[in-house]
């Protein structure tokens, strides 16, 4: 968690990793977090003595996870140009945020994107030429590239949380590279 004091206020960030698997979720810069998500309003109530928390979570349970967004995903990754396109995880991300005791309210839409990286665990990384994230937001996908050059990391930068799955390019072996 980090928490930057505003005169007799606070506003603070917390990652939550209600996972089973992924290793952790990191944001490459937490006051983008803040910009991203609050309101000059409430700058304003922290400097006056109001404590407010942003949350981003990524969960993986499929109870979590919209069934129909997953079909969309599915659609994208079969009409993809990519071959053998496949999908590794699917991760629900969410942003809220909470002022003092109040109810926690939920940012789909963010003022500005949110770098995060996610590490993978060694059983994802077998055969892997790239990786890929697609989110669906609304009902439409879209797939995100990955932002960094380290083999079990994918790094993506998104204004929208909803639904996204974590997927691979299989690496072309030198076998098939000499069969083709």
């Amino acid at each position: 968690e980090v928490i930057y004091i505003y005169d007799v206020g606070s506003i603070s960030i917390e990652i939550v990793e209600g996972n089973e698997e992924l290793t952790e979720m990191v944001l490459a810069n937490s006051k983008n977090v803040i910009e991203a998500v609050l309101e000059e309003v409430d700058y304003d109530r922290a400097s006056k003595g109001s404590n407010i928390k942003i949350r981003v979570s990524f969960n993986e349970s499929m109870a979590e996870i919209d069934t129909s967004d997953v079909e969309i995903i599915k659609a994208v990754v079969s009409d993809s140009s990519i071959e053998e396109f496949e999908v590794l995880k699917y991760i629900d991300i969410t942003v809220e945020y909470a002022i003092d005791d109040g109810e926690w309210k939920k940012v789909s839409v963010a003022k500005d994107e949110i770098e995060f990286t996610i590490t993978l665990p060694e059983k994802y990384l077998d055969n892997v030429e790239k990786l890929y994230m697609i989110r669906c937001h609304d009902g439409m996908a879209e797939i995100l590239s990955d932002l960094d050059i380290n083999d079990d990391t994918i790094t993506v930068k998104s204004a929208l949380y909803s639904t996204y799955a974590i997927a691979k390019e299989p690496a072309v072996t030198s076998y098939e590279k000499a069969a083709n």
